[in-house]
């Protein structure tokens, strides 16, 4: 919490394929260097079927300007990733929306959240749509 680093971590898994691995590997190079922050890229063999893929986004969160360019980073890595089917298996506060799409269990899940939580004090902004 002390200092001016500041840390997104951008962790999908991926199909231990060669082609795979290769298309998030380019994808996240393009993606980070568009928002002028370094591609730092661990591949772990999490089983014998995929990979568990680590980028921490560091940035110097005293400058509004490169937080909101992290965190832009952070939203297209996890919107590009899942387009190849590299989903995140961990998400931080700023990343669960990205995964709450509009469909019947998300509205289901917003209406009972409203009837239950209407004031929104339970983790909010948290597992559940908008």
């Amino acid at each position: 919490d002390r200092g001016d680093t500041g840390l997104l971590w951008y962790a999908p898994i991926v199909v231990m394929e060669s082609g795979k691995a290769r298309e998030l590997e380019r994808l996240i190079v393009r993606v980070c260097r568009n928002y002028d922050l370094d591609p730092l890229i661990t591949f772990t063999a999490f089983n014998p079927r995929v990979f568990d893929v680590t980028v921490p986004l560091l940035f110097d969160r005293t400058d509004p300007r490169q937080s909101v360019r992290a965190q832009a980073c952070y939203s297209e890595l996890v919107a590009e990733g899942k387009k190849i089917g590299a989903l995140p298996y961990r998400l931080g506060v700023a990343g669960a929306e990205t995964m709450i799409e509009s469909n019947s269990f998300w509205n289901f899940q917003k209406r009972l959240k409203s009837a239950f939580d209407p004031d929104d004090l339970l983790a909010p902004g948290r597992y559940s749509a908008r």
